[in-house]
């Protein structure tokens, strides 16, 4: 299974300070590696309980489902259920702060660095 971090470092660094505007983290100035140090280190010295507690009735439920299934879900399934995660590219995510009326309990998942897509082989191919 992918480290937070090695999750983190797929992503544009427009992405990484969205999140780290929702765990209270300025990653102004910062690049990409150090920006996702950073990120790593706050989410998991965060009061985690606490966290969830702010996330919505569908974002706690779909991340209770990730967490049953530990931790790794097939992303069309989970999508299904959980809703679409809209791309974004960084201008767009700026201009349009996806982030604060999140599409589904999927997308409230990604930008608070919870959620993340990774490639894997399965019995049933890459997935």
């Amino acid at each position: 299974m992918r480290t937070l971090r090695a999750s983190l470092l797929q992503h544009d660094i427009a992405l990484l300070r969205v999140i780290g505007e929702q765990w209270g983290v300025d990653l102004t100035g910062l690049s990409l590696r150090e920006a996702a140090e950073r990120l790593d280190q706050s989410i998991l010295q965060a009061d985690l309980p606490a966290e969830v507690e702010d996330l919505t009735p569908g974002e706690q439920t779909a991340l209770d489902a990730l967490l049953t299934a530990g931790g790794r879900m097939l992303a069309d399934p989970f999508l299904r259920q959980y809703g679409p995660i809209r791309p974004f590219g960084p201008s767009r995510l700026m201009r349009e702060h996806p982030w604060a009326d999140p599409a589904s309990p999927a997308e409230g998942l990604w930008y608070r660095g919870l959620l993340f897509r990774a490639f894997e082989q399965t019995d049933l191919g890459g997935q």
